[in-house]
């Protein structure tokens, strides 16, 4: 395979070499070189064409690279705030949750030592009211002696 290769390439070059060889032996050198000017002429014209076509091509690409990076700034965008609103939402439904049971402890502690705070209420009102009733009885003890009485 790289024998054919090889001796297809060596055809080739001795061929193109011939070409111009014979060329130049057949037609006149000032018409060789006016043939070089005029296509010479014309590379220059591609050159600066294919530079700026290059260049047309190069700027549609960078204006794509443009838009579809402002596209996907905006998809960014909008998934981090649906995540955000997704996450507050789970850390809304999580304190709610929490809120309740905390309440719910607050209830139960409530409900555990209300019934103490009422006895002692109860008990300091007995007191309280021995006393009173202690303190009426001596006060109508001593009305009494005072105030029944022969004048």
């Amino acid at each position: 395979m790289k024998k054919k290769l090889i001796i297809i390439s060596v055809v080739f070059f001795v061929f193109v070499g011939s070409a111009n060889i014979y060329a130049a032996n057949v037609l006149d050198t000032n018409l060789i070189g006016l043939i070089k000017s005029g296509i010479d002429s014309i590379k220059v014209y591609f050159l600066d064409k294919s530079e700026q076509s290059v260049a047309e091509v190069k700027q549609e690409y960078l204006e794509q690279i443009g838009k579809y990076l402002e596209e996907k700034n905006v998809e960014i965008n909008q998934e981090l705030e649906d995540y955000q609103a997704a996450e507050l939402n789970r850390a809304n439904e999580e304190l709610f949750r929490y809120l309740e049971e905390m309440l719910n402890e607050v209830d139960q502690q409530i409900a555990a030592e209300l019934p103490d705070a009422k006895e002692e209420i109860t008990n300091k009102i007995e007191q309280e009211l021995a006393k009173a009733k202690q303190e009426l009885n001596k006060q109508l003890e001593q009305q009494i002696k005072e105030k029944i009485k022969k004048n």
